[in-house]
């Protein structure tokens, strides 16, 4: 009976499994096929798979700046959410202090808003600054859309390293900032791991900031794809082949460090 029921529960997952990976796997088709193979009903799952799509995008200087864009805006924004957060989740973690459950609420509701409510509020801060289509502009905006996230997050992963062992630590002579350096931060590796991948994803993928916060120098990876659209019609074969380039670096961190993710997320579960 027990077999039987492992069974069926693998036929669950494989089924869950396809259901997501579909969608990636029929753009993968998409990107491979000709016009007329793309175009062809009923869809062709077997076809001689071209390369010209990806030739033509990697050809394109607007893509590859775009794709450019991303990735320094995406790493930027993520360093600095980890840089920031993290000493911000020790702090409200470790220390009581006046006002210490108001900031935790509030710290909370900065992931609670939607981003259309806050888009034209960074609109007119950013022109007013003179910081509209420039990297430190939309950094600082991604930056301030995902602290709040890992500070939340990380609160949870430091609330489950013992106190006993930053005391340890200081006993030994080592003071506050050493024992949140040499003992907080190496314990805390798995779900720092995971939170820095779960805010490269946020930052890679966003598309509604950077559509409207951005001009022609600053357009990401995600507004480059609307590119492909246009009078003329829809150039399917480029549009896919593109999305599978946006696709492949989130793709490739979460395999490499697939195991820190696992553990970093049950971590921070248990308190």
């Amino acid at each position: 009976m027990k077999r039987h029921g492992n069974a069926a529960l693998n036929i669950v997952v494989l089924l869950v499994c396809c259901f997501f990976a579909f969608p990636v796997i029929w753009i993968l088709m998409m990107s491979l096929k000709t016009p007329a193979d793309a175009f062809s009903l009923p869809p062709k799952l077997l076809f001689k798979p071209i390369v010209e799509n990806y030739q033509n995008v990697f050809r394109s200087s607007f893509f590859m700046k775009t794709y450019f864009n991303s990735i320094i805006i995406a790493l930027g924004a993520s360093f600095l959410s980890i840089a920031i957060g993290i000493p911000a989740a020790y702090v409200i973690t470790r220390f009581k202090f006046k006002g210490h459950a108001a900031l935790s609420f509030w710290v909370l509701v900065t992931r609670m808003a939607p981003a259309s409510a806050m888009v034209v509020a960074f609109f007119m801060i950013l022109w007013k600054l003179k910081l509209l289509d420039t990297y430190l502009g939309i950094v600082a905006v991604y930056m301030t859309m995902n602290v709040g996230y890992v500070i939340w997050m990380m609160r949870g992963f430091i609330q489950s390293i013992p106190e006993e062992c930053e005391e340890a630590a200081i006993v030994d002579g080592c003071n506050r900032f050493g024992a949140f350096l040499h003992v907080v931060l190496p314990l805390s590796a798995p779900g720092i791991s995971a939170v820095s991948i779960m805010t490269f994803i946020f930052n890679w993928n966003e598309f509604l900031y950077a559509l409207i916060l951005t001009r022609n120098n600053l357009k990401t990876a995600p507004i480059a794809v609307l590119s492909y659209i246009s009078s003329e019609g829809i150039r399917w074969g480029e549009m896919s082949a593109a999305a599978i380039m946006i696709i492949l670096p989130v793709l490739f961190l979460s395999l490499l460090i697939q195991r820190h993710i696992i553990s970093g997320l049950t971590m921070g579960a248990i308190k």
